[in-house]
């Protein structure tokens, strides 16, 4: 999971003017929203190869039009995680 930078308006028309995909999307899920939240886990293997690793994590939300188009596609701030590292 790598760090990149493109405007996701560059990708996808309905992206939000400033919003960034920070986050190469090597691992993809969908999460549905309670109240405007969000919640996501990872669970990573107890392994030392892994220790070390990097990992990146970037929310990227789609908001629907009545109609069930996309109407604003919108991202978070990315994390950059590093393996047992605290």
């Amino acid at each position: 999971m790598g760090a990149i930078s493109i405007p996701l308006n560059a990708i996808l028309p309905a992206g939000g003017i400033g919003c960034m995909l920070l986050a190469t999307p090597d691992a993809l899920t969908i999460e549905p929203d309670a109240a405007g939240m969000s919640t996501t886990s990872l669970a990573v293997p107890n392994a030392v190869a892994l220790v070390g690793a990097s990992l990146h994590h970037q929310i990227v939300a789609l908001e629907f039009a009545p109609s069930g188009d996309f109407s604003l596609i919108t991202s978070t701030n990315a994390l950059a995680l590093t393996i047992g590292v605290w």
